[in-house]
């Protein structure tokens, strides 16, 4: 095979190695009064949704909390899944990162794996002594840079 065809033959596979990967959203809302983490799609658990790692991080690139090394078999069962409740590490899994308190109207990115990327965006705000939070689109210029330097920050606590 000529080089020319085995570059078109290598990018051609890289293509669609990568079509069959994509990024899952992650959703913040509330469970019973605590900040939690669900699937965008409504899935509780299970492929694609098995968790290997978690973190929350701020618009500034700080790490507001983080997991790392939750159990999975690689059979399709997960010791851990959503919703994913703030501050509450899955049974097995390390805290890197200890819950830190979040403040109001900053932009928080979540970043995660369990077999493909996990990404979403959120802030939360306050009416009166009601807490809500807003989920954003991961994808915003504003969310793309917080999830680069929080994905540093990660890198540098492993």
């Amino acid at each position: 095979m000529r080089p020319a065809s085995k570059a078109a033959a290598a990018a051609i596979l890289l293509l669609a190695c990568a079509s069959c990967s994509r990024d899952f959203a992650v959703k913040a809302g509330f469970i019973d009064g605590r900040l939690a983490f669900v699937a965008g799609d409504g899935a509780s658990q299970g492929p694609p949704w098995c968790l290997e790692d978690f973190a929350v991080g701020g618009q500034q690139g700080e790490i507001a909390w983080a997991v790392q090394d939750a159990p999975y078999g690689g059979d399709g069962n997960c010791a851990a899944g959503f919703p994913l409740l703030y501050g509450q590490a899955p049974a097995g899994a390390k805290v890197t990162v200890p819950a830190r308190p979040l403040r109001l109207r900053e932009l928080y990115v979540i970043t995660g794996f369990g077999g493909d990327p996990y990404e979403g965006a959120f802030v939360l705000s306050r009416d009166g002594q009601r807490l809500s939070v807003e989920n954003l689109d991961p994808d915003s210029p504003e969310a793309v840079a917080a999830q680069d330097r929080v994905a540093r920050a990660l890198a540098a606590t492993r």
